[in-house]
């Protein structure tokens, strides 16, 4: 097993799963004789990419829903030290300010940027 193989086993055990159904099924249709027929294999190709779609985008949302709740729980840090408390002028502080641009520092590591989506 190649060290690809491995690590995907390990960080993603239901991405894995899926490959092996998908590999599985691959093997027996092919035993099966069904690659054969070019309008049979054209449709089980289409139906079997649109399946790996449905599972990207299942990833993806998954991803998203992570990514919102750390962003959520940055905030929190940040509100520890605020930069300043409205209506009091006395709350700003040199800490209270690196805090808070450590902060954003952390949150746009994580917020894709728009040539990346």
């Amino acid at each position: 097993m190649n060290k690809e193989k491995l690590k995907s086993i390990q960080t993603n055990p239901d991405h894995t799963k899926e490959m092996l159904r998908h590999s599985i099924l691959n093997r027996k249709l092919n035993e099966a004789g069904l690659y054969m027929n070019p309008r049979l294999g054209r449709y089980i190709n289409e139906a079997m990419q649109q399946y790996a779609d449905e599972i990207n985008s299942s990833i993806k949302t998954q991803l998203e829903k992570e990514i919102e709740k750390i962003l959520s729980e940055i905030t929190k840090v940040e509100n520890q030290h605020p930069y300043k408390q409205a209506g009091n002028r006395d709350s700003y502080s040199e800490y209270n300010e690196g805090w808070s641009d450590a902060c954003d520092v952390i949150r746009q590591s994580l917020i894709p940027k728009e040539d990346e989506k």
